[in-house]
């Protein structure tokens, strides 16, 4: 039932009238639940009785996922920052792609680019992100950052090598948050805990 949205997204809808409890199995690893950022566990069956009106979505350790508030037409400008939802784990990565989404300007070389790393050490957390290629200006000023999987509330957190004071640490779904100005050269984030 379950199927792969790209190679960090796997989506478990129900596909039948039946109500009630239906297995999910996830693949070798740790996977989050995209909906709470709680783990859920490594290559583990269990079941999932969600409401009519959700589909479960799990995200792989390692992913990072750039998001955006939700619009209804490419013609519409998102508000906010843009979110970056880090989930640390091996081989941890994302990309980002957009253009004006209604010409071929994107042939001459409007667009934007841009790729995301992160490295997960004992009592460290650093996000990269890279310089931005093409020539699209983006609609975002800032950049939101959310950490799944901080147990403690970290000691600093700095961007480009500046402390950052304005940080959020969620004890129960076990989040940092910090949002930091937008870079087209790219930026480097480290939270120490």
């Amino acid at each position: 039932r379950e199927f792969m949205l790209g190679g960090d997204l796997l989506v478990a809808p129900r596909l039948t009238e039946k109500v009630g409890p239906y297995e999910v199995k996830l693949p070798s690893g740790v996977w989050y639940d995209f909906w709470s950022g709680v783990p859920v566990g490594s290559g583990t069956t269990f079941k999932v009785d969600p409401a009519l009106d959700q589909t479960p979505v799990y995200v792989r350790a390692g992913a990072i996922i750039p998001m955006q508030a939700v619009t209804k037409t490419v013609d519409e400008t998102p508000s906010g920052p843009l979110q970056l939802h880090v989930y640390p784990g091996p081989d941890c990565r994302g990309s980002l792609y957009t253009d004006d989404g209604n010409t071929f300007a994107y042939t001459k070389g409007e667009f934007l680019r841009m790729s995301f790393t992160c490295d997960a050490q004992p009592g460290a957390v650093r996000v990269v992100t890279s310089a931005v290629q093409g020539t699209y200006k983006p609609w975002w000023k800032s950049v939101a950052i959310t950490v799944f999987g901080a147990n403690m509330q970290p000691r600093a957190i700095s961007s480009g090598g500046r402390p950052v004071a304005d940080w959020k640490f969620d004890a129960t779904a076990h989040t940092v948050t910090l949002t930091v100005p937008a870079s087209t050269s790219g930026s480097e984030v480290s939270i120490q805990y």
